[in-house]
């Protein structure tokens, strides 16, 4: 099951990430902009609040990106392919519904790897 859900995570996230900019042949039109990111990853921080949330967003958007990698070599060492639509990137809500739905089935997978589930998630809603 795991080799199973490592080889659906690895093509998902690839996938997901760059279906916008391969079917535009340009950048996307993602709300969230390398700018954006540049900005929360570069903001100094605040020492009145304790919670950093520009620094989660930077973390957090490069942990799921690393991971997204991790897994694309995973699918391309085991050359397997994914199942997703070739139109377009899933939807962040869809995405985020398939994410929910696998994890309250296998929530004896809750300490992995919150990138990983969930790509595994995503992939496994898309079976060719």
């Amino acid at each position: 099951m795991i080799k199973q859900l490592v080889w659906a995570s690895a093509s998902a996230a690839l996938l997901i990430n760059s279906a916008g900019y391969a079917q535009s042949g340009g950048p996307s039109n993602d709300s969230f902009k390398a700018k954006d990111l540049y900005v929360a990853c570069n903001l100094p921080p605040d020492p009145k609040s304790p919670d950093d949330t520009a620094e989660l967003i930077c973390d957090s958007f490069i942990r799921g990106l690393t991971d997204g990698l991790f897994m694309m070599k995973s699918f391309t060492d085991a050359q397997k392919a994914g199942c997703l639509p070739s139109d377009g990137a899933l939807s962040i809500a869809e995405a985020r519904a398939e994410f929910e739905a696998f994890f309250l089935k296998h929530q004896d997978m809750a300490d992995n790897s919150a990138g990983l589930v969930a790509v595994a998630g995503i992939m496994l809603a898309h079976p060719c």
